[in-house]
């Protein structure tokens, strides 16, 4: 347990225990004496961790509390950058708005008949 890629990630396995306290109040004890012990640890990447660990501290407390993801508004947003790149060369925005719509809200496209 001598190799610095080892306990870094034994550092990592242990800082995602924090995922699975029971409570808010023992989930931040718990990050508290972590993130004690972690800046100790004498490894630069663990301690560059624990300073934005405590510099978005409020927030990963509140996702503990209520436990809510922004995964819906990444995919979202994944959605919106693909319509932009295919609505490149549309001399308009309300023609990329529509881009977008069409995309995101996963309209059905009208079927073309042919006789």
């Amino acid at each position: 347990m001598r190799l610095q890629t080892a306990r870094a990630a034994r550092w990592r396995d242990d800082f995602n225990a924090f995922y699975d306290q029971p409570t808010p109040a023992h989930a931040e004890a718990y990050l508290r004496r972590w993130c004690y012990g972690a800046k100790r640890s004498r490894l630069e990447p663990v301690k560059d961790f624990v300073q934005m660990v405590e510099s978005h501290w409020d927030g990963i407390i509140a996702w503990q509390h209520s436990q809510i993801s922004n995964g819906l508004l990444e995919g979202t947003n994944s959605l919106i950058q693909a319509a932009k790149r295919r609505a490149r060369g549309y001399r308009s925005k309300t023609k990329m708005i529509t881009v977008i719509y069409l995309i995101a809200g996963k309209l059905p496209l009208p079927q073309i008949h042919t006789i």
